[in-house]
């Protein structure tokens, strides 16, 4: 699940938990539902806690080793 408000010229102080909400009564009773939300943006953060939402963990993204340049090869940092 993702959500994106962009702040307009009024508040928008409840309108991420109403649009949780709503996309969460659009899931059927007893299905699981993931979001990924930044740990720095306590807004959202406090908006997915507020409907129901409970931390797991973190995620991490792995990519293959790639074969550097010739020119960045001194630069690798590993």
């Amino acid at each position: 699940m993702s959500i994106e408000l962009h702040r307009a010229q009024g508040s928008s102080r409840g309108h991420g938990r109403s649009l949780l909400s709503d996309a969460l009564s659009l899931v059927p009773e007893g299905e699981p539902v993931f979001a990924a939300v930044s740990p720095g943006n306590a807004r959202s953060l406090r908006a997915f806690l507020a409907c129901g939402f409970t931390p797991i963990g973190s995620e991490v993204l792995l990519r293959p080793e790639r074969e550097q340049p010739a020119s960045a090869a001194g630069n690798t940092v590993r």
